[in-house]
């Protein structure tokens, strides 16, 4: 999200730019301005009567929407919101806050209701859909206080995910002035020189002077855009692309490490395999290793005489001899499985 103002801090009418991603990175700079960072910047503004927040944005993350407007509309400043291109989803939201909302003719709007990705079981799911169904009241709580309308009309325009234009929101109530695109041309070539983080070469402003208004103007700015943060991606990229050889040689160590890791498994498995429960849950859900999961062998091993005959059957190494206590039995089982586990560790 870009927040920028035009003016001096103090100005009595500023103008606040709000444009792309609500709550996410601005690729130009790499900064994410959060909602606490746009209203720490408009704090600042400390003369200002009335605050013009242009707006061209798809929208965002909700909760710092919901944040800016119910601080933007607490202030004492009268807020004149400006549709320059686009306001939707969260940046629909922001707009509310608007004492007027403008709009051009070309501008568009658009409410839908929130979404989230969500896992885990149903009980997760549930909790979350019914997360998503208070966010949407808080929404439409929002848009009623704005339009009028009622709430059953809101909930059925998000329901649809409805794109108005400047005509279709101003008879709904959510914009209050329908303006010429020609009306925002100034502001606009403002936002062309405070965004100039790339130069606009000549086709680019041959088709701007063939545009109408402001939209020729967003249209070129956002061309200039894409080109600087795609070039810039690219060598970010380039930068750190990973060695083949390097991520192949890692790769094939950690494949090797893996196969060493199950073999030694096995091969308890075979030693205990009344203690197969754990040594299952030890390769497939916690990942031990034969050498971590040792103790929690010995501590399980509650079948002796099955440890006693699976000991006997693989090493041979239980004297008949041995039958007497359960304590002497479990001794020399434990020292057994503490034995092989030792060779498998190579201690």
């Amino acid at each position: 999200m870009q927040m920028r103002v035009f003016n001096d801090a103090g100005a009595t009418a500023p103008e606040v730019l709000l444009y792309d991603v609500i709550g996410g990175m601005d690729f130009n700079t790499g900064e994410v301005l959060t909602a606490k960072s746009f209203i720490e910047q408009v704090k600042q503004l400390t003369n200002a009567s009335m605050i013009k927040l242009r707006i061209n944005s798809a929208g965002g993350q909700i909760f710092d929407a919901i944040a800016i407007y119910n601080w933007l509309i607490a202030q004492d400043f009268e807020i004149e919101v400006y549709i320059d291109g686009l306001a939707a989803s969260a940046a629909s939201v922001i707009a509310m806050a608007g004492d007027k909302i403008f709009m051009p003719k070309n501008a568009l709007m658009m409410v839908h209701n929130p979404s989230a990705m969500a896992d885990g079981n149903s009980d997760e799911l549930k909790n979350t859909a019914d997360t998503l169904d208070k966010i949407k009241a808080g929404m439409i709580d929002i848009y009623v206080s704005k339009t009028g309308l009622d709430k059953a009309k809101i909930a059925e325009l998000m329901d649809a995910e409805t794109w108005l234009d400047a005509a279709e929101a101003k008879q709904l109530g959510f914009c209050t002035h329908i303006v010429d695109a020609g009306n925002i041309t100034a502001s606009a070539g403002k936002v062309v020189s405070a965004l100039g983080a790339a130069k606009l070469d000549a086709k680019y402003t041959d088709a701007l002077q063939q545009k109408s208004g402001a939209s020729g103007m967003k249209i070129m700015t956002a061309v200039a855009k894409l080109d600087a943060a795609a070039a810039k991606f690219e060598a970010e990229a380039e930068a750190v692309k990973p060695d083949a050889q390097a991520t192949e040689q890692i790769y094939n160590s950690g494949l090797e490490a893996e196969r060493r890791r199950l073999k030694e498994l096995d091969e308890l498995m075979a030693l205990a395999p009344a203690c197969s429960a754990i040594i299952a849950r030890a390769k497939y859900e916690t990942l031990q290793t034969a050498g971590e999961i040792a103790l929690e062998v010995l501590r399980n091993a509650k079948n002796l005489s099955a440890l006693a005959q699976d000991a006997a059957d693989i090493d041979g190494a239980l004297s008949p001899s041995v039958k007497n206590s359960a304590e002497e039995q479990q001794e020399q089982i434990s020292g057994l499985i503490a034995a092989n586990i030792n060779n498998l560790r190579g201690v």
